[in-house]
């Protein structure tokens, strides 16, 4: 039987190219930090990079270790600024 978040750790490795490819990171991140997700820190790690994909990786990486609520909150900011993407995880992960 898999531990708390296990099915969120999967959740995210099945997911993981989809939201690295497409999330629109410096878009989702201010709704993120209003809901105590990221402390500055993390924000400090997350847009170091110049990169958006290693923007994305990091922010996946920080996502992964926040458990169940932060995915949770991530998928309400997304429904608000990437619905598309949103559905696309969702269909891609109901079967």
């Amino acid at each position: 039987m898999a531990g708390p978040g296990g099915g969120l750790a999967q959740l995210l490795a099945s997911s993981r190219s989809l939201i690295i490819n497409h999330i629109d990171v410096p878009k989702v991140i201010p709704q993120l930090v209003e809901r105590d997700i990221f402390t500055s820190y993390e924000i400090g790690d997350i847009l170091t990079p110049l990169d958006r994909r290693q923007r994305a990786e990091v922010f996946v990486e920080i996502l992964s270790r926040k458990g169940r609520s932060a995915f949770e909150e991530l998928c309400f900011v997304l429904e608000a600024v990437q619905p598309r993407l949103l559905t696309t995880l969702l269909i891609k992960n109901a079967g």
